[in-house]
């Protein structure tokens, strides 16, 4: 992977709408996935209240160009501010796809359809026509789920389909496609993406300044 110790590079986590700045301390390569150890300011730390598992998204700015993937916490130092960070994908996202999913780490609700069983998920990247869901529960493929998006203004209501799904320990990821989404729903969604890309782009440009 082109990360390297030294770089600066954004963390953001569902549980705050706060983007934090952080610097890679070490990377260590583990069979096919990196691990990142980065350091973090203290208040950042403890505002966020990151735990292991917990799932986020990193960006950085390499090149001139922006690049965002997910991963999830595999440790951390409170008392030196140390996340590690074990990257899902070695795909990142350059925001060039027609149809591009974009990282993000959102709480969705979810029901099943067929079960009418109710959980919290997160999103893990969406897109106009798809999203990419994470749950510690085990969901049949091919169900047929409700969700709701919670953003900042208002929700996001839409229906979608389980396409595959991948069992990554703890969690289970479900590639969804996007069924049914009513017209003010489709204007919210891609309204959110496009304030997630802007606000996501112009902090990673920002922070090596910072």
């Amino acid at each position: 992977m082109f990360i390297k110790t030294g770089d600066v590079i954004s963390i953001s986590h569902n549980s705050n709408s706060l983007q934090i700045k952080s610097i890679v301390i070490n990377v260590e390569r583990e069979i096919s996935d990196d691990v990142l150890s980065v350091k973090v300011n203290n208040y950042d730390f403890f505002k966020i209240g990151f735990l292991e598992e917990d799932l986020a998204v990193i960006g950085l700015e390499k090149d001139k160009k922006i690049y965002i993937t997910n991963c999830r916490v595999v440790g951390l130092d409170p008392r030196q501010g140390i996340l590690k960070l074990l990257v899902d994908s070695e795909e990142f996202i350059i925001n060039n796809r027609a149809h591009e999913r974009y990282p993000v780490s959102l709480y969705a609700d979810v029901e099943n359809k067929r079960t009418k069983e109710k959980l919290v998920c997160i999103i893990k990247n969406i897109s106009y026509n798809g999203l990419l869901l994470s749950s510690r529960q085990d969901i049949s493929k091919e169900d047929m789920l409700n969700i709701t998006i919670y953003s900042e203004d208002t929700d996001i209501f839409l229906g979608a389909k389980i396409m595959w799904t991948m069992k990554k320990e703890p969690y289970y990821d479900y590639g969804l496609k996007i069924t049914y989404i009513d017209y003010k729903s489709q204007i919210l969604l891609k309204n959110y993406i496009e304030k997630l890309k802007t606000e996501q782009e112009k902090f990673i440009l920002q922070i090596k300044d910072m």
